[in-house]
């Protein structure tokens, strides 16, 4: 009169149900991918992307798709390095423009039977974005000559600064 069925592996299961009358008349009905058994999802691994990353910049990190998944969440501290803009087992990460410093980012899978763990933490830093500088002098030297001065205008502190010439350090 009420059939029961457990399942004890997750997946995706067909469903049919047979009835027979007192004159054995019978009746199936099958009902494609019916019952869905689904279990907590397992700890998601460390997001991949970028370590070294530049203020005002977008970085995008991912993990591969976790069996069960329905939502992924994604956790950026501290919460002031920028913002973690995620869509499903990606993520982009926009950094905050006026911060710099250490941050991690971690990831877990949820669905309807509960939350995975949080994956290890992806460790970075923060670098300042280098601001626009001009470079000022330059002109013509003769060969063999004490060369030219160039200078920059608009240089920051905690920023390296190198002339190249022609691709070359110099």
């Amino acid at each position: 009169k009420n059939p029961s069925v457990t399942y004890n592996d997750g997946g995706t299961y067909n469903v049919s149900l047979t009835v027979t009358n007192t004159v054995d008349e019978t009746k199936t009905e099958l009902k494609a991918d019916y019952i869905t058994v689904s279990e907590v999802p397992v700890k998601a691994d460390m997001p991949d992307g970028d370590e070294d990353v530049c203020t005002s910049l977008i970085y995008s990190y991912s993990i591969e798709e976790i069996l069960y998944a329905e939502t992924y969440e994604w956790e950026l501290s501290p919460a002031d390095a920028g913002i973690l803009i995620a869509d499903d087992n990606q993520a982009n990460f926009e950094v905050a423009s006026d911060w710099n410093g250490d941050f991690t980012i971690t990831v877990r899978a949820t669905n309807m039977c509960g939350d995975g763990e949080w994956s290890d933490a992806l460790e970075g830093t923060v670098y300042l974005s280098p601001e626009e500088f001009a470079l000022e002098g330059g002109g013509g030297y003769c060969l063999n000559g004490d060369g030219v001065e160039i200078t920059q205008d608009g240089s920051q502190s905690g920023v390296s600064y190198e002339l190249y010439l022609d691709g070359e350090a110099t």
